[in-house]
């Protein structure tokens, strides 16, 4: 028997003499002492009998430690089939409109937003197309987002798709899994009463910092702020649906974050929310994208099989404050302070990446592979009028990913965010490493989430 590859371990914590184990494969952790980590972390293998056999078998299924003749390389080259090709799940975000009543100052969406939405021939087209789909590939599951645009200007449009997908799943004992993602302005009861009645249970609301922050970042059209206005609304609605909030954060509002976290205690909505997580805004999202779109032109042709426990939040983008650590410390003071923070560790996989179990679809029915991509002629993968995926041209995975699969983080990174290589390169197919983080933080990343694990369940292993 020997130690995993994927196996790391943060030295003298949570105690001297202790060592937090983790499996970055399984994202299995348990606490060893001194005497069982130079056991296990000995050159080679050893000896399983030197270790009491339930906790050596314990060990095992979680990861930590792996027979002599496992092919750990051929192991995560099944892991990433897996999860790339998942249909179990089929994941579908739908925007039913293109249009916005915010004026946000880094929207990504500036050069697509307009008045079209999502009218009920294509919600019924929309609905025939997702069950098609789900039928064909034998899904259990149906993951459906709202998006936008603002996604609330047309509520009746949402009501279309998620009522009869509802109870197609319903009907056959599926699990149906629906949200929104919203600026949290329309979020009053009426509305949430409307989507909670479809089975869209979970609001994912953005506050960019306190009131004098987020009122600069996140303004109406007209220019009046919004802040009050979207936590009257949470206040109104948290009994009904789960609240879950974003935060997009530079150098301009980095600040304003601990206030934003004071706020919310304050009125007592800390408890009330399902999540809280923070993520870097990159000002490359905004300026650059038609400067790189035309290099587009010339390319060529959440569920981790062995994840322990699932979580649902990705690592964050680089931010102008400075990187990506900044967003990591915001995250562990919420965490620290008894917010619901999400975990900073998850399996995670490019949608570009996937096949065809999960896609964004918009008001006219064309077919996307990334939120972040939409409205762009270039990025278009199918239209629901012709029924069929094509994507060649956007197909990335491949030779290029080799050298990922040796890496000891490549189960978190997945090859990095295409998107934000698109943005630095303008070639959506080079790699966003993230390797340089994860070898500074990593053992931080574990330490923030062994302690959301002893607050939701109590001492581990």
């Amino acid at each position: 028997m020997r130690l995993s590859r994927y196996t790391s371990f943060v030295a003298d914590y949570p105690e001297p003499g202790q060592h937090l184990t983790f499996n970055w494969m399984t994202q299995a952790m348990a606490v060893l002492d001194d005497e069982l980590r130079q056991l296990v972390e000995a050159p080679g293998s050893f000896d399983a009998a030197l270790i009491p056999p339930e906790l050596a078998q314990q060990l095992e299924r979680m990861g930590i430690l792996v027979e002599d003749e496992v092919d750990e390389r051929q192991e995560i080259e099944h892991w990433h089939s897996q999860v790339r090709n998942n249909r179990r799940t089929f994941k579908a975000m739908v925007m039913t409109t293109y249009d916005c009543n915010f004026a946000c100052t880094y929207c990504v969406e500036e050069g697509v937003k307009r008045p079209v939405k999502l009218g009920h021939t294509q919600a019924e087209r929309t609905v025939r197309w997702i069950i098609e789909r789900m039928e064909e590939q034998g899904s259990e599951k149906l993951y459906l987002n709202f998006y936008g645009g603002e996604p609330l200007l047309n509520v009746a449009g949402l009501e279309q798709v998620a009522g009869p997908l509802l109870a197609y799943t319903q009907a056959r004992g599926l699990e149906f899994d629906g949200s929104v993602t919203t600026n949290g302005a329309l979020l009053h009861r009426r509305n949430a009463e409307r989507l909670a009645r479809v089975g869209v249970t979970m609001a994912k609301v953005t506050l960019d910092g306190d009131q004098e922050a987020h009122d600069q970042k996140r303004p109406f059209k007209g220019g009046h702020g919004s802040f009050e206005l979207i936590m009257r609304n949470l206040e109104e609605v948290w009994d009904l649906i789960e609240i879950r909030l974003a935060g997009n954060v530079d150098c301009q509002n980095i600040h304003a974050v601990p206030k934003l976290m004071n706020y919310l205690e304050e009125r007592g909505l800390g408890e009330k929310i399902g999540g809280i997580q923070f993520n870097g805004i990159s000002s490359q999202a905004r300026d650059g994208f038609e400067h790189h779109q035309k290099g587009l032109l010339q390319i060529e042709s959440p569920e981790p099989l062995l994840q322990i426990e699932a979580v649902e939040r990705t690592l964050d983008t680089p931010t102008q404050s400075g990187n990506r650590e900044d967003l990591f410390e915001l995250n562990h003071e919420a965490a620290q302070r008894g917010l619901p923070a999400r975990k900073a560790i998850t399996a995670s996989l490019c949608l570009l990446n996937q096949e065809e179990n999960a896609v964004v679809i918009d008001p006219l029915g064309k077919i996307y592979k990334c939120p972040a991509l939409v409205g762009h002629e270039a990025f278009i993968v199918g239209d629901l009028s012709q029924g069929e995926i094509h994507y060649d041209h956007l197909r990335i995975y491949g030779e290029d990913l080799e050298g990922c699969l040796d890496c000891k983080w490549f189960t978190v990174c997945g090859g990095g965010c295409r998107f934000m290589s698109f943005l630095k390169s303008g070639d959506i197919r080079h790699k966003d490493c993230n390797k340089e983080f994860f070898d500074q933080y990593g053992n931080e990343m574990v330490k923030m989430d062994y302690e959301i694990f002893l607050k939701e369940h109590g001492e581990p292993v």
